[in-house]
């Protein structure tokens, strides 16, 4: 669950996590699922704050990172998610500028509190399943806002 209000900042530091660990793993094919109701105002129950410099950054780093193997399917987007999240997402999967531009948005600090607090449980869970990928989750204190 994402926290409520959350901005580009937190999905920016989410993404830098998943593709860290991605980037170990090395999986020979990475399906994404790729929903754009998320985006700001897109329809009366999105509750974050994204823009298209989330959008744009994570097809710019999924086609970095994943340049074969990459399949993208298309999820959820009902109004501005597909208008602009969309375009900026596609964009940057082709390495092209962002169409779109929005500023990066920000997130309160209850929503950062609850996001750090997720990162530590995950932490937690990986470390005490043996997997080696708990080394690549940020601490509290590193996180960037």
């Amino acid at each position: 669950m994402t926290p409520l209000g959350s901005g580009d900042d937190i999905y920016l530091q989410a993404l830098e996590v998943s593709t860290a660990i991605l980037g170990e793993a090395r999986p020979e094919f990475l399906v994404v699922s790729a929903g754009f109701d998320s985006y700001r105002g897109d329809n009366d129950f999105t509750i974050v704050n994204v823009g298209s410099k989330f959008f744009y950054e994570a097809g710019k780093r999924l086609s970095t990172v994943y340049s074969r193997g990459l399949v993208v399917v298309l999820e959820g987007g009902y109004g501005d998610g597909l208008r602009r999240g969309l375009p900026a997402f596609i964009a940057g999967l082709t390495g092209r500028d962002d169409p779109v531009g929005d500023p990066e948005t920000g997130s309160p600090a209850s929503s950062w509190n609850f996001y750090s607090r997720a990162l530590e449980r995950l932490k937690r869970a990986l470390k005490s399943h043996g997997s080696p990928y708990w080394a690549l989750i940020p601490d509290k204190g590193s996180l960037t806002r």
